[in-house]
Formats: C-alpha cells, sequence, structure tokens
C-alpha cells in the first residue's frame, strides 16, 4: 500500500500492452514504410501549412478566401486548424479540406497569393479521401 501511494510502478503500467510494430520491423521494411508513408505526410503538410497561411494572413489570402468561398456560395468559414494537443484537429483538418475542395484549389491557384506550393494534385486528392 505504501509503494502504491509512493508512486513506485506508476511507470510499469504506461505501456502496458503497448507494441511498436515498427521497431519490429528490420531496416529494409522500415525504409520501405517510410517511403510510403511519405506522399501521405506530404498532403498533409501542405494542408496544415495552407490553413496557417489563410489564418494568418488576414489583410490578403483571408480576404480572398473568403471571397473564393462566397463566389462558391459555401459559408465564409476559416479551414480548421491542425493542433497537436487536439486529438482530432487533423481529422477536422482533413475533413473541411475534401468537402471544400473547390475553395481549396482556387485559393491555391491564385498567383498573386503564393500559395502554389501548396496546390495539391489529383493523386493527393485521392490520398487524403482514402484517409
Amino acid at each position: 500500500m505504501e509503494e502504491e501511494d509512493a508512486g513506485i510502478g506508476d511507470d510499469i503500467d504506461d505501456n502496458d500492452g503497448f507494441v511498436d510494430e515498427v521497431e519490429l520491423l528490420d531496416n529494409q521494411e522500415q525504409t520501405v514504410l517510410q517511403k510510403d508513408i511519405r506522399p501521405v505526410k506530404l498532403a498533409l503538410a501542405k494542408l496544415r501549412k495552407l490553413a496557417y497561411k489563410i489564418i494568418h494572413s488576414t489583410t490578403i489570402i483571408l480576404p480572398a478566401w473568403h471571397s473564393i468561398l462566397q463566389d462558391l456560395a459555401q459559408p465564409q468559414m476559416l479551414m480548421p486548424r491542425n493542433v497537436a494537443t487536439r486529438w482530432n484537429s487533423t481529422f477536422d483538418m482533413l475533413n473541411y479540406a475534401l468537402k471544400h475542395r473547390g475553395a481549396v484549389d482556387a485559393v491555391t491557384q491564385q498567383r498573386d497569393l503564393g500559395l502554389r506550393k501548396f496546390e495539391l494534385e489529383d493523386h493527393e486528392w485521392v490520398i487524403l479521401e482514402q484517409l
């Protein structure tokens, strides 16, 4: 009883039943896995950076974003940002982007906004839909 009160053994329960499947792979399998998931990481990174740019450019990109949404007859909302401390924020950002694909494509295609590097290719949209 005194050991439980002192916190002895607390670290043992933290990983109970947790198995890191990647560590079970050999080096070649880990390399193949990293190569296979790279396109997913890149597509999500583009969305994260785009959402950040829209929110933090209140004088140029944000008004353009609202204008695009208005032209597409969609509600004027901000794209949810991915936040590390909110477990569902990646899903919210991804779900929003898929529902507003036209707006995302339109804002990234405008040269004067400087967002061309965040433009998602068709194969990246397929990856995001699969997620």
